[in-house]
């Protein structure tokens, strides 16, 4: 009885960790692979959001893939293929869409379900130099076992490829406090890693920016369910989360200083969706209190939004600043907009003063002089 013919995959190292899977389409299959398809294995990785660190190392020698069916009858039901050589990769490298090749093999047409990945060693190395080696939990003996979302189903002929996607930010669990590296007394190494056949799957990209500005290193969430991908921008505020089934995601960025951004993205198989993030730098309201002759210290002055035309004025504010020593306040983080700022101390008339404009990145100025009130 003749074998089916085989594809050849590849398999690709994502920023995460991913794997990509290939078939050559028929002609080429036939002609340059005797009937077989080829497999290419990539390899990526997701990003790392501890400042002090400046590797995620982890070192491969073998991959391995699972026939869906096959068992002791058939003998073993993994086919694989070793690396040349141990060969280590630097996660955090892997960002945004950057893969790295992990080989070749051909397989059997059928469908697959599983990767095991023999990783051997792994360390993070700190921006202070200090590197710390991590237990490895079966990764050098069976391998780590990892579920392909929706199998990978291999048919004569064509093109396809697996991620592999390596969450660094919950493999590497931190002990001790991340304030500074010599806080940092540890990691353990709990693999998160998900599969994935990129013919099922789109992808989200796009920038951060700040007026204009790219904002570097900012985190920015893939949320669908209870499951939440994070991706850190790159140079020019790039971002990108690849390997994604299907289907309405949210997408988040929380920036200091800045006002929340969330907008739903929707996923197609094989396509791109761009979500750009803007946000706008805020301003300040700040100056001095007194009685025009005398600094006021310990005063809160409160700033609110400008009601809309027929809208009732708002009753909580929208921040407050207590006057120090010198009498001086300053309100920040305030969107470019217009405001009313009040102040209200016993002994003294209220103060109101609407119609303050705050720019981006500048403080406007708003000096309060508080009058007593009659019969103090």
């Amino acid at each position: 009885m003749m074998k089916a013919k085989m594809k050849t995959i590849s398999m690709l190292f994502l920023g995460l960790l991913a794997l990509a899977f290939t078939a050559c389409n028929n002609d080429e299959a036939n002609s340059q692979n005797d009937g077989k398809t080829t497999v290419r294995f990539l390899l990526t990785d997701a990003p790392f959001p501890f400042e002090w660190v400046e590797e995620a190392n982890v070192t491969i020698d073998r991959v391995e893939i699972r026939r869906v069916g096959d068992g002791e009858d058939d003998g073993s039901p993994f086919t694989g293929f070793d690396l040349e050589g141990e060969t280590t990769f630097n996660l955090l490298d892997l960002q945004n869409g950057v893969t790295a090749g992990l080989g070749k093999m051909e397989l059997e047409a059928g469908s697959y379900d599983e990767i095991r990945l023999h990783v051997v060693n792994a360390n993070i190395k700190l921006t202070d130099g200090t590197l710390m080696d991590l237990k490895i939990p079966s990764g050098s003996s069976s391998g780590l076992k990892i579920k392909i979302e929706g199998d990978l189903n291999v048919t004569f002929g064509g093109f396809a490829t697996v991620l592999i996607d390596f969450d660094v930010s919950r493999s590497f669990v931190m002990q001790g406090n991340a304030n500074t590296p010599a806080g940092i007394k540890g990691f353990i190494f709990k693999p998160v890693i998900r599969a994935s056949v990129t013919d099922n799957t789109g992808w989200i990209e796009g920038q951060v920016m700040a007026d204009g500005e790219a904002l570097v290193d900012s985190l920015v969430n893939i949320i669908h369910g209870d499951d939440t991908l994070t991706a850190k921008t790159g140079e020019e505020g790039f971002y990108k989360v690849m390997g994604l089934p299907a289907g309405t995601y949210k997408v988040n960025c929380e920036i200091a200083g800045f006002e929340k951004f969330e907008q739903e993205a929707a996923v197609s198989v094989g396509l791109g969706t761009t979500v750009n993030i803007s946000f706008i730098f805020p301003g300040n309201i700040g100056g001095v209190v007194s009685t025009g002759e005398t600094l006021l210290k310990d005063i809160t002055v409160s700033v609110f939004a400008t009601p809309a035309e027929g809208e009732e004025p708002a009753t909580t504010p929208l921040a407050t600043a207590v006057s120090a020593e010198n009498g001086s306040y300053l309100v920040e983080g305030l969107a470019p907009a217009t405001y009313i700022v009040k102040c209200q101390a016993e002994g003294y008339t209220p103060f109101v003063q609407a119609g303050v404009a705050v720019t981006a990145k500048d403080t406007t100025t708003v000096n309060i002089a508080l009058v007593a009130a009659a019969g103090e």
